[in-house]
């Protein structure tokens, strides 16, 4: 075993209980303490679901990249085990085990993951017969640099996603062209180990950024689906309005050129915090998405006010693609953790402060627009503090406001259109809009429509601001509105 994990476990075991719970969410996964960044490693099998993340367990700022593993029955509560890869050479400062996937071959759990040196990125894969504890394959790197096209950087070569096609291993991994173009490159394998470069599956084009992260290429009600985290992406309108994104093209994998048949592209979260997803799919069929909640090129709240821990994952979602368009819901399973029903309708006319509080809670409203202009809803509401929903009739515009959530979040103004508003366009059915809101300490997680759209974000207000307020402008809006408190309890 390598050492480094062993000190890693240990390091865990002694500091985890250091860390301080003021924004550290309930039924949000994050890690015991450190910093975390891309789910990596997603799967399902026989009854457990496993969730690797990329992990600095020495400090909650990003350093030496390793392999955290949590697990869990229902995606919501989860046990951490022991770290599954650390750098090769820690104590030099050289390498770390950047993102990639797993797969289950022949009773074994395989991580397919990247060593990132300082002059390059190979691909490499580690074992395990107990699922818990990894190691090496002697084989390693099994794709070097040397197989790689002729126009791809091999410093920007990494997150390996594996899937298997009757006997067929295949892997798309993200890539850099050398015009500076955001790539997916797919090998194939009939052993794990012998791999062969099959094609340049897509590249960037209309500006769709210089670097594609963290591929993930999966079939959905007979279409295939791209989905990649491209850099420095140009925004358009309101959507890609952060410096760092997550897109899915829609199309067609052709099994003869090997080259992925776009028809469109979106993005797959309008909000601030959204980052790396990854899938899986399970015994019900469903395939399942979860991401990093978080965002490059920002401060990190809890790393500035010493809280010892950074960086959580967003709720996973199940996809459907439907109407053209990639639908997101909440797991069912959050529904065994709610408590506290409550129901209530209101007509509403300018603001009303309602009877209730939210902190760890999840909202649904069912809004009917009578001949109101706009209208809203206000979360974590206290003494000068307020995160701000706000749907504009005539705009056809829903909007993510976190100006006055609290601690301030700063982006790159170099890069990002606004640090504190998120919009999006989406239209009322029937003058109504459906919105499924979910707060967790200081994170709102919005699905519109019925998962049409959803917009992620972080907040980083006082404990004591958790009252909600619901305003009409312009004429009367009806909200009808079920709240529950979501208390999970451990596994």
């Amino acid at each position: 075993m390598n050492p480094f994990i062993k000190k890693a476990n240990q390091y865990i075991k002694n500091h985890k209980h250091e860390v301080n719970q003021m924004y550290k969410h309930d039924f949000h996964f994050t890690p015991e303490l450190g910093w975390l960044n891309d789910p990596n490693g997603f799967l399902y099998h026989n009854g457990i679901y496993h969730l690797f993340f990329q992990y600095h367990p020495y400090n909650s700022s990003w350093g030496p990249m390793h392999w955290g593993h949590a697990i869990s029955k229902d995606l919501v509560s989860w046990t951490h085990v022991d770290v599954a890869l650390a750098p090769l050479q820690l104590e030099h400062g050289e390498g770390a085990a950047f993102s990639g996937s797993s797969i289950i071959c022949d009773d074994h759990m395989i991580l397919i993951y990247t060593e990132n040196y300082f002059d390059r990125q190979e691909q490499c894969i580690a074992y395990s017969t107990d699922f818990i504890h990894f190691e090496r394959s002697e084989k390693n790197p099994i794709i070097k640099i040397k197989d790689l096209p002729k126009d791809a950087s091999t410093t920007d070569f990494r997150d390996p996603k594996i899937w298997k096609d009757n006997d067929i291993y295949y892997m798309v991994v993200s890539s850099k062209s050398d015009q500076c173009a955001g790539q997916v490159l797919l090998y194939s394998s009939k052993n794990l180990t012998n791999w062969i470069y099959m094609n340049t599956i897509l590249k960037s084009h209309k500006a769709i950024g210089d670097m594609w992260e963290c591929p993930d290429l999966f079939s959905l009600n007979d279409k295939d689906i791209l989905i990649v985290s491209p850099q420095y992406i140009k925004s358009d309108a309101h959507k890609f309005s952060n410096v760092h994104h997550s897109i899915y093209f829609i199309g067609h994998l052709s099994k003869t050129t090997f080259e992925f048949i776009e028809d469109f592209y979106d993005e797959i979260d309008s909000g601030f915090d959204f980052y790396a997803p990854q899938t899986t799919i399970d015994d019900k069929n469903r395939r399942i998405m979860i991401a990093w909640m978080g965002m490059w090129e920002r401060n990190y709240v809890t790393h500035e006010l010493n809280h010892g821990w950074a960086g959580q994952m967003t709720i996973p979602r199940v996809l459907e693609f439907k109407d053209h368009h990639l639908y997101q819901y909440p797991i069912d399973e959050l529904k065994l953790y709610r408590n506290h029903k409550m129901y209530k309708i209101y007509m509403i006319e300018n603001e009303q402060m309602i009877e209730t509080k939210g902190y760890v809670s999840e909202f649904i409203f069912n809004i009917h627009v009578l001949d109101a202009t706009s209208f809203g809803i206000k979360l974590f509401k206290g003494v000068g503090e307020e995160t701000v929903l706000t749907y504009d009739s005539i705009l056809e515009e829903f909007s993510f406001d976190r100006r006055k959530s609290g601690y301030e979040i700063k982006g790159n103004k170099e890069f990002e259109k606004d640090a504190f508003i998120r919009k999006t366009h989406v239209k009322l059915e029937k003058n109504n809009m459906y919105l499924q809101i979910f707060i967790d300490k200081s994170s709102v997680e919005i699905f519109l429509q019925h998962g049409l759209k959803t917009m992620t974000g972080l907040v980083y207000p006082k404990q004591e601001s958790q009252n909600v307020s619901l305003f009409s402008i312009g004429g009367l809006t009806k909200f009808e509105m079920y709240k529950w408190d979501i208390i999970r309890g451990e596994v």
